[in-house]
């Protein structure tokens, strides 16, 4: 089928055996629909569907019969000035070499769909999704969304997405390529760890090993593996009763559904979003966006550094540092190192759907012996207080450490004793 200067009206319908080639531009106002064991062939053309408003028309190969319906695009591009897809049902297939399939700000989508295949070379796509148990190849190309859902596995080498998204028990391996917005990865009923992750190069990462994710048989994890890849952002998605350690770690997103619990410790996020019934603590970590729905609660913990000296500004070690709520119940109790020292970690606030509730001024206070100093803080961030035992100074040898001393002085002189006896 050669190039025509007039547009095709209706749908151009393939199916049995047939062989159709097109070269040069096509115009089409309808759809394209491949069936059977029919092959469509894009040699050199363009084709414009001539739609009025989104998702009018598209392309669809379906229901094959001995054999497969087929999609073999050379050096092709397809356009319009609305949004359309291109949907492979079935063990229909495409290969596509220099296959143009982009528009900056609308949705031209390639979907793979039940067990079809796809191996696409040197092209640019828009939006690519892979569900089911659909296998796709990509080499040396650009999309802008990367979706892979269920069963399906994709390769992606030597090419670049601005978003990739792991769904359900989907297998992706990334080598030598680039995600330059952000990756997330979608697990269901998991326990785990995430230590020290943050976007950068990767010459091997896999979600699994690295992040210590333990499954059950209700669980549906993504097998994904990076190798030689740059990631420049992260986020993680935890659903069903999923229990969750995260720290030291740079996330952009952190979302959670249904009854998750994560705990977050000394992380940067852009965002968290909790829904149902999800708890998440977060322990001096920073955050800019949150949305908290349902029942959902998010509580936040700061730390507290209390230096405890004498009247000359000595330390004073072994001292005991007692925080107490405002309502005069225990919020934590820790001795001070050999410094005077003693971090403690504090509830700031508890968050939900219905606003912020801080907790208010906590009472600290130090003792040593029957020697004591109290003061007041809010915890706004972490905080920092010097409390000073006046009228003491620490003796040379604490009080509790006197009795050691003594015996030990006590057993060297038995030593002594008896070994001058029997000289």
């Amino acid at each position: 089928m050669k190039a025509s200067p007039d547009i095709h009206q209706g749908d151009l319908i393939l199916q049995g055996n047939n062989v159709t080639v097109i070269e040069g531009r096509f115009d089409i106002n309808g759809s394209i629909v491949v069936e059977e064991n029919a092959t469509l062939i894009l040699r050199n053309a363009v084709i414009n569907f001539t739609q009025t408003y989104n998702y009018q028309h598209n392309m669809t190969f379906q229901n094959p019969s001995i054999g497969r319906p087929r999609l073999i695009a050379e050096n092709t591009t397809m356009t319009s000035i609305n949004n359309f897809q291109v949907c492979f049902y079935g063990n229909s297939s495409i290969e596509a070499d220099k296959l143009e399939l982009w528009y900056p700000t609308e949705a031209y989508i390639v979907f793979m769909y039940d067990s079809s295949v796809a191996s696409i070379s040197d092209s640019t796509i828009y939006s690519l999704h892979a569900e089911d148990s659909s296998v796709v190849e990509v080499f040396n190309s650009s999309m802008r969304y990367t979706n892979v859902f269920d069963y399906a596995s994709l390769n992606l080498s030597l090419s670049n997405t601005n978003e990739l998204k792991c769904y359900d028990v989907s297998n992706v391996n990334v080598l030598n390529s680039t995600i330059t917005f952000r990756c997330t990865i979608y697990s269901y009923t998991v326990n785990g760890s995430i230590l020290g992750l943050k976007p950068g190069f990767f010459s091997f990462w896999n979600f699994s090993l690295d992040c210590s994710v333990v499954t059950t048989v209700d669980s549906q994890v993504p097998e994904v593996i990076f190798k030689n890849t740059q990631v420049d952002r992260w986020a993680f998605f935890f659903g069903g009763s999923s229990n969750i350690t995260i720290f030291n770690s740079s996330i952009f997103n952190l979302i959670a559904t249904q009854s998750c619990v994560a705990n977050v410790s000394n992380c940067q996020m852009y965002s968290v979003v909790t829904y149902q019934n999800t708890i998440f603590r977060l322990v001096n970590s920073t955050y800019t966006v949150d949305a908290i729905y349902d029942q959902s609660k998010v509580f936040a913990y700061s730390y507290l550094a209390v230096n405890v000296i004498d009247s000359t500004d000595q330390a004073v070690p072994s001292a005991n540092v007692t925080v107490t709520f405002p309502n005069a119940t225990l919020a934590e109790l820790k001795l001070t190192d050999a410094d005077g020292w003693a971090r403690l970690t504090l509830l700031e606030k508890m968050m939900n759907a219905s606003g912020e509730y801080p907790v208010g001024d906590y009472t600290v206070e130090a003792a040593y012996e029957i020697h004591s100093n109290s003061t007041t803080v809010n915890m706004t961030g972490n905080q920092q207080t010097i409390l000073t035992l006046e009228d003491f100074v620490i003796p040379e040898f604490p009080s509790l450490l006197i009795l050691p001393l003594f015996t030990m002085a006590t057993l060297l002189a038995a030593i002594a004793y008896r070994r001058k006896r029997f000289t």
